[in-house]
């Protein structure tokens, strides 16, 4: 009998995991967790592919006076998001907003540093690092990952990209559920019904 070292290293490897990754990243190329060690000793026979996963940018913004909720989303296939992405993003939203944002690199990126010195109405609400059940917009990425696309095995990036985009524009003519995904996150700012 082979130990499960050896067995790992002779059979074929599964294809990607169904989930996607966290933080906006929908990586269909990340290991699962019981797969870490396979995919480090990957077969020599299987050839290297190009990275397989949609990154992703999205804000849930609130109107000024809390009656609506809506979703705005920004996909990059095959790339990783980084700071010239967030300022392209900022750029193409409608109006200035109240940002809640995490303390990833993207968001501390020097380039969004300078547009938001130079647009004082936008303003930006640092949360703690490693608290996603206060960002509303984690809501949203677990709603699309979880439910959504939980069962969905993607042929390629391209149907990942269609297949989010098709769920993110069904969410976004859902009042009701944006508002929901937005009070479900622990920030304490009141949505009225």
């Amino acid at each position: 009998m082979r130990s499960g070292r050896a067995l790992k290293k002779t059979l074929p490897l599964p294809g990607p995991p169904d989930l996607p990754g966290r933080n906006g990243l929908f990586d269909v190329s990340a290991p699962a967790p019981h797969l870490g060690a396979a995919r480090r000793h990957a077969d020599p026979r299987c050839p290297a592919t190009a990275p397989r996963k949609v990154s992703a940018i999205g804000a849930l913004a609130v109107s000024p006076h809390r009656r609506r909720v809506n979703l705005y989303l920004a996909l990059h296939p095959k790339q990783n998001i980084r700071g010239p992405h967030v300022l392209r993003f900022l750029r193409h939203l409608p109006g200035p907003w109240l940002l809640w944002w995490d303390r990833g690199k993207p968001h501390r990126h020097q380039q969004g540093r300078e547009y938001l010195q130079r647009h004082p109405q936008w303003q930006v609400e640092w949360l703690p690092p490693y608290a996603p059940e206060l960002h509303p917009q984690e809501q949203v990425w677990t709603y699309l990952k979880l439910g959504c696309l939980s069962n969905f095995a993607p042929d390629d990036v391209e149907d990942l990209s269609r297949q989010v985009r098709q769920h993110a524009r069904r969410a976004a003519r859902r009042p009701q559920l944006l508002k929901n995904l937005f009070r479900n996150s622990q920030l304490p700012f009141l949505i009225p019904d």
